[in-house]
């Protein structure tokens, strides 16, 4: 399913869907930029349905279901424009992969799962080719917003602030499968982004996804606030959560369940919560206590 909603004067909403939550990309008609790229299998199908060729595309930041149709597109003569750092992630499908679902997590995962894992990235997020690093600052202007990602951006155009997935609510809610807790690979950096955002005050929230607690596609009026600051109370409350659990000795596996569990998430661990976990035991920093035995590492929280 993708349709088209035009959202303001020269900006079209492309509201699709990816596997069984919202895919949102907006298409802005001053000099043709597309936001995001969903997936190298569903891009064909989103420039059928808009109808063009974009002249050029900005990736959000270096994930499958954003920055999947970057290939076909470079293909086409589009200019797509990325970060340098997520350019640098995309240098080539291996980094592409790995930067998203590090080998280290295959332990927790297991073997068959990581592979099924490893395989839908493959397909989704294709050949990925970036040709520009310089972010526009025109008719659309856009801004470093690390925390989910290095390398992460949110772009401006009128009133309307395309977050990505740089800014994630409390979680996403599926249709069938996929629950999830905020994905974060550093908790301060999140934090900067989510402040900043507010301090810009924006009339209009685009999200890539459906995040709660508003699972809208559009964020307007009092949604945009209630976005914001569930996005800052769901860190904190991951973080006390967090030293509850690290109160005893767990590995990340047996951290990253628990964590799921008391959050609400009735889910097994997956790659994306293994690096908010991840990120929850760097931002402690000191406060951690690490106990190696062989390739065992048990984390605690010094009280």
């Amino acid at each position: 399913m993708i349709d088209l909603k035009d959202i303001d004067k020269g900006v079209k909403l492309i509201a699709t869907e990816y596997h069984d939550v919202d895919l949102n990309l907006l298409y802005i008609e001053k000099d043709g930029y597309l936001l995001d790229t969903s997936t190298s299998i569903q891009i064909q199908q989103i420039i059928d349905k808009l109808g063009l060729i974009p002249k050029n595309a900005v990736i959000s930041h270096a994930h499958l279901d954003h920055a999947g149709g970057s290939g076909y597109l470079t293909d086409k003569g589009v200019n797509v424009i990325a970060h340098e750092i997520t350019a640098s992630l995309l240098s080539d499908q291996y980094n592409g992969i790995y930067s998203f679902f590090p080998k280290r997590y295959i332990k927790w995962i297991g073997e068959e799962e990581s592979k099924k894992f490893i395989n839908l990235i493959k397909e989704e997020l294709g050949e990925p080719k970036i040709t520009s690093t310089e972010l526009p600052n025109s008719s659309i202007k856009c801004f470093e917003a690390f925390g989910h990602v290095a390398g992460a951006i949110v772009c401006k155009v009128n009133e309307i602030l395309f977050t990505g997935d740089e800014i994630q609510g409390s979680g996403i809610r599926g249709r069938s499968e996929t629950d999830s807790i905020p994905q974060i690979s550093s908790i301060s950096d999140y934090l900067i982004t989510v402040y900043k955002v507010i301090q810009m005050r924006p009339e209009i929230i685009i999200p890539a996804h459906n995040h709660l607690p508003t699972n809208k596609r559009i964020l307007d009026g009092s949604d945009v606030e209630k976005f914001l600051y569930a996005s800052l109370e769901s860190v904190f409350k991951l973080l006390v959560i967090s030293e509850s659990i690290l109160d005893k000795p767990v590995t990340l596996g047996e951290f990253t369940q628990r964590l799921l569990n008391e959050y609400g998430v009735k889910r097994k661990i997956y790659p994306q919560a293994l690096i908010t976990a991840e990120a929850i035991v760097k931002y402690f920093g000191k406060r951690i206590i690490k106990i190696r035995e062989g390739e065992t590492v048990l984390y605690s929280i010094r009280r």
